[in-house]
């Protein structure tokens, strides 16, 4: 007993909803035993990714791209139930490197949080609410010059030698310091 609910939509790139629900002119249904458990089977957004698509992504950009697929959702049979998805989607642009000769790719991936809201009275709701972020993650790798490394490394070692000296001069200052005290005799 079931329904499976399957399509494509294209919205405008605006907070949205898509709700479903079962209310129907001349149809009455009995909303205290209407159960709306689901599984969401896939759910992504923007183009379907090609099988070479998948392999430039970094595997952390990989799995945000439809965190909601194989969950399931259930309902409380005795309290009709709302289920509310709400996903935030932000646009990754991952370009590979030029040696493995593959061309940029455009994801989206979400992050999901889901509620569960039991009201007496309420028709039971399935809603998802989706907002894309106007923001842009781009992913790319870029060979440094060995300039840069010689530069990182006398850094590295200048500050090693700042902190010994420092290091040294304390040392120094306290062992000055506990000699006078000696010599006045007010040591201990």
């Amino acid at each position: 007993v079931g329904c499976m609910v399957s399509g494509l939509l294209h919205v405008q790139r605006a907070p949205g909803m898509l709700v479903m629900q079962a209310v129907s002119e001349g149809h009455d249904f009995n909303w205290e035993t209407m159960d709306v458990s689901h599984t969401v089977n896939h759910l992504s957004f923007g183009p379907f990714l090609s099988e070479s698509a998948w392999t430039v992504l970094p595997p952390h950009i990989a799995a945000a791209v439809g965190t909601l697929d194989d969950h399931k959702f259930s309902s409380d049979q005795h309290i009709p139930t709302t289920h509310e998805h709400y996903v935030k989607v932000v646009r990754h642009e991952v370009t590979p490197p030029a040696r493995w000769r593959a061309d940029p790719v455009i994801s989206y991936g979400y992050v999901a949080h889901s509620n569960n809201i039991q009201k007496v009275g309420e028709v039971p709701t399935l809603r998802l609410n989706y907002d894309i972020l106007p923001i842009v993650v781009q992913f790319s790798e870029k060979k440094q010059a060995f300039y840069h490394f010689i530069t990182n490394l006398c850094a590295i070692i200048g500050g090693v030698f700042t902190v010994a000296g420092i290091v040294a001069s304390v040392v120094d200052k306290g062992l000055a310091t506990l000699k006078k005290k000696q010599e006045l005799g007010k040591l201990g």
